[in-house]
């Protein structure tokens, strides 16, 4: 954890993702593996079973990060089964991580640990972690992100001949990378910035 938020950046605001990641691996739900026998719809297209399961993983971890959008009415969007699985288990312990800190905060009050004559108690409430709810836009994003960049440049071989430093196929990446972030800024109009919330999520992950 310590190590982890040293490397992060400051105005990523990683504390309280983190935490949850952490928690969530120890609960042993922030995996690459199934819930049950079902497959949920909405996980990843491309690639043979052991790569879906590396962009399952993938997805579950940046949707634990907040997508920033614009303050504006959202119209539609892309559902996928198989996060809002995984969100179940975020929403369950960032809930019950805010009820543990409300209940130590009017224990302490309750106690005399701290002053109980003061005027602010609403300053208090918002200033205490896990406040709100995180949703699964980030993970939806990625899922578009990764399935629309496999597909225009020809496969998972491609990108595995570009990793290994084939110029050809690096060009060919390359170029879909540049036609799925415009496809993407089009599709996701109510995100802030698709360029920004990628890298975002991306250093999330390297974290």
């Amino acid at each position: 954890m310590y190590h982890a938020l040293k490397e992060a950046r400051v105005n990523d605001k990683f504390q309280e993702t983190l935490f949850l990641a952490m928690e969530l691996i120890r609960g042993g739900v922030l995996h690459n593996g199934r819930y049950g026998n079902r497959v949920w719809s909405g996980g990843p297209k491309f690639g043979d079973e052991s790569e879906k399961k590396s962009m399952l993983l993938v997805m579950r971890v940046v949707s634990i990060v907040s997508l920033n959008f614009k303050p504006e009415a959202w119209s539609s969007a892309p559902l996928s089964r198989e996060l809002l699985t995984f969100n179940a288990f975020l929403r369950t312990l960032n809930r019950s991580l805010r009820s543990l800190i409300e209940a130590i905060s009017v224990s302490m009050l309750l106690r005399g640990d701290a002053r109980r004559q003061r005027e602010d108690f609403i300053e208090i409430a918002l200033s205490l972690p896990f406040q709100t709810d995180t949703g699964t836009g980030m993970g939806i994003l990625f899922k578009g992100w990764g399935d629309a960049v496999t597909a225009m440049c020809g496969g998972t071989e491609v990108i595995k001949s570009a990793g290994a430093g084939n110029a050809e196929d690096r060009e060919k990446v390359e170029a879909a990378k540049g036609q799925t972030l415009e496809m993407l800024e089009s599709a996701f109009s109510n995100v802030r910035n698709v360029r920004a919330e990628l890298e975002r999520g991306m250093r999330f992950w390297d974290v």
